[in-house]
């Protein structure tokens, strides 16, 4: 059974593959697709055409009937109003099912940077909070928890109302609704400022899309000001989508990336920054120095003329190359050492293993990453491409061997004529923290 996207069947109408709903339900139908998501395609046309069309009425039979099928197989006609004891929120937001949650938000925190191990914050800190992102629960849900309360959220301020800290919060950074005396009211006397930066929930998403990714200008103005106070500055960022964030990357003496955390945010945030979890996750997506670098991504092919400094090179006048924080960055609160990489090959399998030592004072979860090049190819390929990775507990002061085993088939490729191979020749493998610092080894595949 086949259902579409939202609307997707009247959008026929709209790319031009059909004149009018009426012929945008009946393609639909024709090529088996048997619910119609909220065009009304189906409900406003199919009725009209099944009377005068035999064919039109015999596939309307056939989607009928594997709908009612599934409804059968779902049990949906045995017990059709499934009333429970407990409400559906008692359910959703049961204590257990929030505990999933908080844990889900906290291996979702990257810490971006750290310098001088300014976090985790200290017990009985005193901290500002800076910014309406801080305290606004409703915007932790993100931009597609369609039905979702921000009274059942948690916000960031929230939590922090809950540490043995003494926690002053000032709002006026994404809209400019206080003056410079009440930040300097927030802040005085504080050990650290936290600047909740970023995205409102409704600027990610589908219908979302910006032409400049950078942050809005007050958010920058405010950031200068608090830096210029002398104030030793956390930066939280809510956000949807990469950013293009030089300024905070340079002068800021933490980044914490939290994109939109859902239910549990303030308290798993807070738990990182006060150190009860150590933060593991990486990330998942390329954050570029400026937005005119993208597309920037870890998997682009090898150019012709790689960035040099020879004039006639592939780079940018007015901005790095490189990206701000590449594939799979990610901080932690002990550090990690690699050592040892080694691959061979065993039949149609690679076998890669690297020593991780954690080099810190404190336990952690690292994540390995195994990365492969094709040196020399009838087709030019990526200069990295992610081969396999694993989440390793690792105590502190321990070391350990850490194993993979990749099928050759993941080094293959569609050639021109669309067929799928794998050559033989010499490859690069590559195992580290993110994409960028990894150590590296070359093998012969045989084929």
């Amino acid at each position: 059974m086949t259902v579409s996207d939202a609307n997707a069947i009247a959008e026929l109408v709209n790319h031009g593959v059909a004149a009018d709903k009426a012929a945008a339900a009946y393609l639909a139908l024709q090529a088996g697709m048997d619910i119609d998501m909220t065009s009304e395609s189906y409900h406003e046309e199919l009725v009209g055409l099944a009377v005068t069309d035999p064919v039109t009425a015999r596939l309307l039979d056939e989607a009928a009937g594997r709908v009612l099928a599934l409804k059968e197989e779902l049990g949906l006609f045995a017990n059709p109003y499934l009333v429970p004891e407990q409400s559906e929120a008692d359910i959703l937001l049961s204590a257990e099912n929030r505990a999933l949650a908080r844990e889900a938000a906290q291996k979702s925190i990257v810490l971006l940077k750290n310098d001088d191990g300014i976090l985790p914050l200290a017990k009985g800190a005193r901290v500002a909070l800076l910014g309406e992102l801080g305290a606004d629960r409703g915007e932790m849900t993100g931009a597609w928890a369609i039905g979702g309360r921000g009274d059942d959220c948690v916000s960031l301020l929230d939590a922090m109302q809950e540490e043995e800290s003494d926690v002053r919060y000032c709002s006026g950074i994404m809209e400019e609704v206080q003056d410079l005396a009440s930040i300097d009211e927030a802040i005085q006397e504080t050990d650290v400022v936290i600047l909740a930066l970023g995205e409102m929930k409704n600027q990610s998403g589908e219908a979302a899309s910006r032409a400049d990714i950078t942050l809005p200008a007050l958010q920058i103005e405010r950031f200068r000001y608090v830096k210029a106070q002398g104030k030793k500055v956390v930066v939280v960022l809510f956000n949807g989508r990469p950013l293009a964030i030089p300024e905070l990357a340079s002068e800021a003496d933490a980044i914490v990336e939290a994109w939109h955390l859902g239910v549990e945010a303030g308290h798993a945030l807070a738990d990182v920054l006060f150190g009860r979890v150590n933060p593991s996750a990486k990330l998942t997506t390329t954050f570029p120095s400026s937005t005119g670098q993208c597309p920037i991504y870890y998997a682009h092919t090898s150019t012709g003329r790689p960035g040099g400094r020879s004039k006639f090179t592939s780079k940018y006048l007015d901005t790095p190359l490189e990206p701000l924080y590449c594939f799979g960055h990610g901080l932690s609160y002990t550090t990690y050492r690699y050592a040892n990489l080694q691959a061979a090959q065993q039949g149609n399998d690679i076998l890669v293993s690297v020593d991780i030592e954690n080099t810190g004072d404190r336990d952690g979860e690292e994540i390995v990453q195994v990365y492969v090049r094709q040196l020399t190819a009838a087709r030019t390929r990526p200069v990295k491409k992610l081969a396999d990775f694993t989440k390793l507990f690792i105590a502190a002061g321990v070391q350990k061997r850490c194993n993979f085993v990749i099928p050759a088939e993941k080094l293959g490729y569609y050639d021109e004529e669309l067929n799928f191979v794998v050559e033989a020749g010499e490859y690069r493998i590559f195992a580290g923290t993110s994409v960028e610092n990894v150590l590296a080894t070359d093998i012969e595949l045989q084929i």
